[in-house]
């Protein structure tokens, strides 16, 4: 739940299995519509392995690789594009040519131009590729070392693990809240309590602050509370003593670590 440097993301993400996160579709899709005036439509999208998940000795020549290191390389990032879920179907382990084919079938999805565009696929062009999409991610989303009127001290990063929810924020020195950009939301729109935080999620929606996926709502940009409490109702739903809630970088409650007034 710790903050993670630019540095720290690119050596932990280029490694991993991507496949099995549940924001990797999130991710692929803000990095496919970065910077493009037509938002492309999602919903018949999924993600596809181009180096299969399941080996061949056709995909383990071509990768250069077998075994265990054939099964870590074909989750990560860089193996991982969208297509449509009837191509998805079919590509099945297909060799790379035949792939290709699908590529050119989806060239209106620009990560997929640039797959057609190679003549090969190797473990080489999968961590050049992960290498491009961490970069284009951090990119996206910076690490925060300092932002809007406060003065950052990193001590006073919070942390909110509950309900199968997980968020990062700031707590100022005046007991306002800034919710990090990527933390995640109570996503049953139904069960919230009350109108008025409905509507005031509704509002953010709107506004771009808070987007939806099919893994849930998640904060897309840096958000600004009033109290520590406003904010973990804002994430949880229903009426909430934030102070009870949230930790510090230690895992202390900030009940005890941080707190100076009472809300």
């Amino acid at each position: 739940m710790a903050l993670p440097t630019d540095k720290s993301l690119k050596t932990k993400f280029v490694n991993t299995n991507a496949y099995a996160m549940r924001l990797t579709r999130w991710l692929l899709e803000k990095i496919e519509n970065e910077g493009n005036t037509a938002k492309l439509d999602m919903s018949d999208l999924s993600i596809e392995h181009i180096m299969p998940q399941t080996s061949t000795p056709y995909w383990e020549e071509k990768a250069g690789v077998t075994g265990e290191e054939y099964t870590e390389l074909v989750n990560t990032i860089g193996n991982l594009t969208l297509v449509t879920k009837t191509n998805n179907s079919s590509a099945g382990n297909k060799d790379f040519e035949t792939k290709k084919k699908i590529f050119k079938d989806t060239l209106h999805i620009h990560m997929n131009k640039e797959l057609y565009e190679l003549e090969d696929w190797s473990s080489t062009s999968i961590n050049a590729r992960s290498d491009l999409i961490i970069n284009s991610l951090i990119s996206m989303y910076p690490y925060l070392h300092s932002q809007g009127n406060y003065e950052y001290n990193q001590d006073r990063n919070i942390f909110l693990d509950a309900q199968g929810i997980k968020a990062v924020g700031y707590l100022n020195e005046n007991d306002t809240v800034v919710i990090f950009a990527g933390s995640e939301l109570y996503s049953k729109d139904k069960n919230l309590p009350s109108d008025f935080l409905f509507e005031t999620r509704q509002d953010l929606i709107d506004n771009g602050i808070i987007e939806k996926n099919m893994g849930g709502f998640h904060f897309a940009q840096d958000y600004m509370t009033s109290s520590i409490s406003k904010a973990t109702s804002l994430i949880l739903g229903g009426s909430r003593n934030g102070w009870s809630y949230w930790r510090d970088s230690g895992g202390v409650s900030i009940n005890e670590s941080l707190r100076k007034t009472v809300d």
